[in-house]
């Protein structure tokens, strides 16, 4: 079932009986959820296994209320293929709501229960864009861009960003005439107060000390340090960069028939055109030692791996 399917269902309130919804984005399925509850007027029960409920369902409670059952990861339901039909189609006045963080979508459970499962995957840039410009209107395109990337799409952090700048905001309007939501932003943002998702940086730290770049490499470096990136491996990448940065500029002005003259890859010749130009030769021999000399001393243990990292990147950017 699709999302839109769902959302009309909730509209008309003709909401199948047994659902199952799963994805990243939970702080939108809890919204779903909310509506749910609201619309088909039930009390709601947290419930361990979806046994338990089947045990309890279809039992007269004291006040007469219809149930509505949330059963979160229940990972044993999931193999237990004889029971998905009986619970799906279980004649009930009462609800049963399934959640996961995450399905196989090849799996059986997935294929068998199609038309229950509702997946709630992350929001697109411009949606959450929008949610933002509902609670900070005056927020520019930029900087809400911004928050979407510093929180990686996850809609449940931007609204604790969002908490965060609000309540900012307010505290500087109690103390002065107050600052633009823009300007509060970008104090913030300048304090390192928002939580930013630390990504993929490896690559962008060795293409950072590959290409001689010391401002954008002692950046990634302190993200490296946090996300705790083994140093062995990247003094293994910074060797291989080194040696084929040293293969291209042993071409000397000549360029041509790169590929068979150096034994490169055309992807490797890419990386070393992005990144030529920011040591000399003798320099880049220098590294390469480095290089092998802080890989062998994480090995023999004469290099504590503790500082490793800030000693091979610092090394070589001298």
């Amino acid at each position: 079932m699709e999302l839109v399917d769902l959302m009309k269902q909730i509209s008309s309130n003709d909401i199948p009986h047994f659902l199952i919804l799963f994805g990243e984005e939970q702080t939108i399925l809890n919204i779903y959820l909310i509506h749910i509850l609201e619309t088909t007027n039930t009390k709601r029960i947290s419930a361990d296994s979806v046994s338990y409920i089947m045990q309890n369902i279809n039992k007269k409670s004291l006040d007469k209320s219809i149930r509505l059952y949330v059963v979160q990861d229940d990972m044993a339901f999931l193999r237990a293929e004889d029971s998905w039909e009986t619970v799906r189609n279980t004649s009930t006045k009462d609800y049963i709501i399934l959640r996961y963080h995450s399905l196989d979508k090849r799996s059986a459970f997935v294929k068998k229960n199609q038309q229950n499962i509702v997946e709630f995957s992350r929001l697109s840039k411009e949606v959450l864009q929008t949610y933002i410009s509902k609670d900070l209107p005056d927020l520019s395109e930029k900087n809400s861009s911004k928050l979407v990337e510093y929180c990686n799409y996850d809609y449940g952090r931007i609204l604790m960003e969002i908490d965060k700048i609000t309540q900012y905001n307010e505290y500087i309007a109690n103390l002065t005439n107050g600052i633009s939501v823009n300007d509060c932003f970008e104090e913030l943002d300048k304090q390192g107060l928002f939580h930013k998702e630390i990504g993929d940086i490896t690559f962008e730290l060795t293409n950072a000390v590959l290409g001689g770049y010391p401002d954008t490499a002692i950046q990634k470096l302190d993200e490296a340090l946090r996300k705790g990136e083994p140093a062995m491996m990247i003094a293994s990448i910074l060797y291989t960069g080194f040696r084929n940065l040293l293969a291209y500029q042993g071409l000397g002005s000549n360029k041509q028939n790169a590929m068979e003259r150096t034994g490169m890859t055309k992807g490797e010749l890419y990386g070393c055109t992005k990144n030529v130009g920011g040591y000399s030769i003798a320099e880049v021999k220098r590294n390469m030692l480095i290089c092998q000399r802080v890989e062998s001393g994480i090995k023999m243990g004469t290099i504590d791996e503790d500082i490793a990292l800030e000693y091979l990147v610092l090394s070589c950017l001298k």
